[in-house]
């Protein structure tokens, strides 16, 4: 079978911000843009894209585009899908909310892929909640300190 030939695996994009501002536009079409990079070198087919603009990170249940993500992956449940975000704080900056997100996603058998961190995390495995934590933990504090060294 030729390269070109190959079955690409399906994927899918979400993208989020916090809020409406003039650059978060572009803030939106950068994440897409890393998210679709990862796709690209990594054998992604992008089917279909989600977005959140001034959608708090704190509660996912207010936002349209997550809603709408997790109402397609339960309709295209067994689909071997992918879900593609740049980092883990665009899902969710609470961790009880991120494992419930994940959670809905490992329901619908999907794979979460952080494009910017460079971790595939396979829903199927049972001790994912442990690694995500720390991981959700991680990320929070390096942002905290370096938002805090560019205020000094």
């Amino acid at each position: 079978m030729n390269k070109n030939n190959k079955k690409k695996a399906k994927a899918v994009i979400y993208t989020r911000t916090a809020t409406v501002e003039k650059n978060s536009q572009q803030i939106i079409k950068d994440q897409e843009k890393l998210c679709r990079n990862y796709a690209r070198k990594n054998g992604y087919c992008i089917v279909k894209k989600f977005t959140d603009m001034g959608a708090s990170g704190l509660n996912f249940d207010n936002n349209p585009g997550m809603n709408k993500l997790l109402d397609y992956l339960k309709k295209n449940k067994g689909n071997n899908l992918t879900v593609i975000v740049t980092g883990i704080d665009r899902l969710s900056r609470n961790g009880k909310q991120t494992q419930k997100i994940i959670k809905e996603f490992g329901k619908s058998g999907v794979s979460v892929v952080f494009a910017n961190q460079n971790i595939s995390l396979e829903i199927k495995i049972p001790n994912y909640m442990l690694s995500l934590t720390s991981l959700h933990r991680r990320t929070l504090m390096r942002r905290i300190s370096g938002g805090k060294k560019k205020n000094k």
